[in-house]
């Protein structure tokens, strides 16, 4: 309690404090050691990782599941000083490998442009599909940018040139291939839904040491203890286990890890770990 470690802390260093903690008075602030940058620098990064989380959310992607890439739109130079300076902390917080500082909307979404049909029916009439056809050759990105920018975009009609004007072109947004995005505060935040092959042992690895981690809680372990730990699994979840095999001996503190062959007095336990089952068994070591 707040009282015992008080009593065990203080009265021996200092004779004349108070018997008791509550007895203490509260401690006057010194204005002085006010860091009022580090404390900007805590509002504008603790925004970017509550939206790294909520886009993890929208995207269904697990925490301990590593991620490709984070692209921040900041929203205004202050933060984006802050977002560059501490990126190695965000990158951690959210468990991704990578972090791109972006100045432009456009990185988070691709535009799909369709035919404004009250329009193009009296103006274009039977040629209409051959108008169509030829915006849906154009680039999509340059002639939606164009329009929504309020210019003009030229088509090549079957050798004719036709002039569509902003009104007559519909731009829809929509996210970029591979990318969730979430916006507040200002800022914009993706994240790259890319799951690659090491990503996805990564993750499997990740969950499978929380897995252990509650397996030794469960066992009433202390938080020193060296164990041996001892598993049955298949497939991709074997597979990082093996490949990620010193890691997950370093974090569970586990002088063995073996493959099958669970002892009888093993405290063991059945887990589904990325929708596929195994068990495991953790054994205290002399």
């Amino acid at each position: 309690s707040s009282e015992e470690l008080y009593g065990s802390l203080v009265p021996p260093v200092d004779p004349s404090a108070p018997e008791s903690v509550h007895l203490c008075a509260y401690p006057n602030a010194d204005a002085a050691l006010i860091d009022e940058r580090l404390i900007e620098d805590m509002t504008a990064l603790m925004q970017v990782v509550e939206l790294g989380r909520a886009v993890r959310n929208e995207a269904k992607m697990k925490v301990r599941q590593p991620a490709l890439r984070l692209l921040v739109k900041a929203a205004d130079p202050r933060q984006k000083d802050t977002v560059e300076r501490l990126r190695e902390q965000i990158l951690d917080e959210l468990n991704v490998r990578e972090l791109s500082v972006v100045t432009d909307e456009a990185a988070f979404q691709r535009y799909v442009v369709k035919p404004v049909f009250a329009r193009w029916g009296p103006r274009f009439g039977k040629r209409m599909n051959a108008v169509r056809t030829a915006l849906q050759a154009t680039d999509a990105q340059q002639a939606g940018a164009m329009s929504l920018a309020g210019q003009p975009v030229v088509l090549n009609v079957e050798g004719e040139e036709v002039v569509l004007t902003p009104e007559d072109i519909a731009v829809e947004r929509i996210a970029a291939e591979g990318l969730s995005v979430v916006s507040d505060f200002g800022c914009t935040v993706a994240i790259d839904t890319t799951i690659t092959r090491e990503l996805l042992l990564e993750g499997l690895m990740r969950d499978f040491v929380r897995q252990v981690q509650s397996l030794r809680k469960e066992a009433d372990f202390q938080v020193i203890d060296r164990i041996g730990l001892y598993y049955e699994a298949d497939g991709d979840l074997a597979e990082a286990i093996r490949t990620h095999a010193d890691y997950i001996k370093t974090e569970t503190l586990s002088l063995r890890l073996t493959q099958g062959n669970i002892p009888a007095d093993a405290v063991i336990a059945e887990v589904g770990i990325g929708g596929q089952q195994a068990r495991i068994g953790v054994l205290r070591s002399a």
